[in-house]
């Protein structure tokens, strides 16, 4: 289910942008209305006839704090993270424009490394963002990954992949894409992708970077014309590169030797995972066995076995 406000929630100083409970966790968005917080901020996670406890248990959170005008952001990582990220005091004295909660289902709960190397990837994810502008980072520090085992690290960074398309959609700062440039991503290598059948059309030569696993589709990209046979936060993606301002998607009719109905990137884009761009191409959930590395002609997913 997912929540919309536009109203002022009484005195208490924040409005809900929106709750959405997915499958795979929660996540609620908050705007500050006002300086002055009237207390009472935890009853917005009821919003929904949900109990206030699905939020104040371990999770991530982050802040957009006003500095003089200019966005700073904060990553944050409580075993209550609705108790800490929303305590009055700290809001107030932080100056938080916008506060975001992020946290699995109630099926399964993180421990204290997982919730630490939660926010290890949230805080490099911001460091690495090419949303126009450098982001700027309040935490003084870099935040450093836990020393959990690899199994609970890999279920963590999993889930945080499927997080990531959401967080886009809802447009949070830091985590929409850019049409700047992606050198500072760090390396990358050359995969491919295409489909020329009487069914599909698509063809995309993208980078794929190395430490963070984002993928750059270039202008002239060609993308599947089907968008609805997916997890529902990789339709609102698409549909947001179709319809919404940027308009990333065009349609094009009569591609590839069947003549298929398509959609051209007409600016690049950059993915925040291997699992969007697949999605986005393709049309189909799966992530690195559909792309072929330019170099070796292997699958990205073995690639990835043996270089990772």
């Amino acid at each position: 289910m997912k929540f919309s406000r536009t109203e002022t929630l009484g005195k208490k100083g924040f409005r809900l942008i929106t709750r959405d409970d997915w499958s795979d966790g929660h996540l609620l968005i908050m705007k500050a209305e006002k300086a002055s917080l009237d207390g009472g901020v935890k009853e917005r996670a009821k919003e929904g006839g949900r109990n206030q406890t699905v939020f104040n248990r371990p999770g991530a959170y982050i802040y957009q704090i006003d500095e003089g005008g200019k966005p700073l952001m904060y990553v944050g990582q409580a075993t209550h993270i609705e108790s800490r990220a929303c305590s009055k005091t700290r809001l107030k004295d932080e100056n938080v424009e916008l506060v975001t909660l992020l946290t699995t289902p109630e099926s399964r709960t993180l421990d204290e490394s997982e919730i630490q190397h939660l926010e290890h990837l949230l805080f490099n994810h911001l460091k690495q963002s090419c949303d126009g502008v450098k982001i700027r980072l309040k935490n003084r520090q870099s935040v450093k990954p836990s020393n959990t085992t690899r199994p609970r690290r890999i279920w963590v960074e999993k889930w945080f992949e499927k997080a990531l398309p959401l967080l886009k959609s809802l447009k949070v700062p830091g985590f929409t894409s850019s049409k700047q440039g992606v050198k500072h991503l760090g390396p990358s290598i050359e995969i491919e992708l295409k489909r020329d059948n009487r069914s599909n059309y698509c063809s995309a030569k993208a980078k794929y970077f190395t430490n963070s696993e984002r993928v750059w589709i270039p202008k002239g990209s060609y993308a599947s014309g089907g968008r609805w046979q997916v997890p529902r936060i990789y339709q609102a993606v698409k549909t947001g590169l179709i319809e919404g301002n940027d308009k990333v998607l065009k349609k094009q009719n009569g591609i590839g030797d069947h003549d298929i109905d398509c959609y051209e990137f007409v600016e690049g884009y950059l993915c925040m995972g291997i699992a969007e761009a697949t999605t986005l191409v393709l049309n189909a959930p799966q992530g690195k066995n559909k792309w072929i590395v330019s170099d070796t002609g292997e699958s990205l997913q073995v690639w990835d076995k043996k270089n990772g």
